[in-house]
């Protein structure tokens, strides 16, 4: 579960949105309209591309809450990530709102083995996957993949390299994920 201690603030002004779910895991009890700067924006969207739509309430800072639900999404997914692989905000850059069909990853980890590629995968096709996989490969220390459902994790696992550098996680940003 989640180990590094960090106030919500601290970790919207890194992650820029969270669900409301996530939000209630990392800090029961802890009202997000209370806080300042931070406002609850409800969306019904999909699963991951193509599949079934549902209502979702964002933890977002108010410059993020007008981004599009696509984007949310995205945020909340790499924020996910971010907590599952345990890193500081301080040593963590996303710009997972905008959509990178180049080598960008969605965030940059800066660890002791040198930056390492984030990327929250929505449903690529596998040629894009392939792509940025090999960009990345030329540019950082490790890459990590991070996915909602686990049938998409299977997809990534056969898509993607079975090497060292490259890792492909469940990061479940909607549900309880237990």
């Amino acid at each position: 579960m989640w180990a590094v201690a960090e106030s919500p603030r601290e970790a919207l002004a890194c992650d820029k949105a969270l669900s409301l779910r996530q939000f209630r895991r990392r800090w029961p009890g802890v009202d997000p309209a209370g806080l300042e700067g931070v406002v609850l924006v409800e969306h019904t969207i999909n699963e991951a591309t193509w599949r079934r739509k549902f209502r979702v309430v964002f933890v977002a800072l108010e410059e993020a809450a007008a981004l599009p639900d696509f984007a949310l999404r995205h945020l909340a997914g790499v924020a996910e990530m971010r907590y599952a692989l345990k890193a500081r905000c301080e040593d963590w850059y996303s710009d997972a709102a905008r959509v990178h069909l180049d080598a960008t990853p969605d965030a940059v980890w800066y660890t002791q083995e040198g930056p390492c590629a984030v990327e929250y995968d929505l449903g690529y096709a596998r040629a894009d996957i392939r792509r940025k996989h090999a960009g990345f490969s030329r540019m950082y220390a490790r890459q990590f993949w991070g996915v909602a459902i686990p049938s998409r994790l299977n997809h990534l696992r056969r898509v993607l390299p079975q090497e060292p550098r490259v890792r492909v996680l469940l990061a479940p940003w909607y549900g309880d994920g237990d």
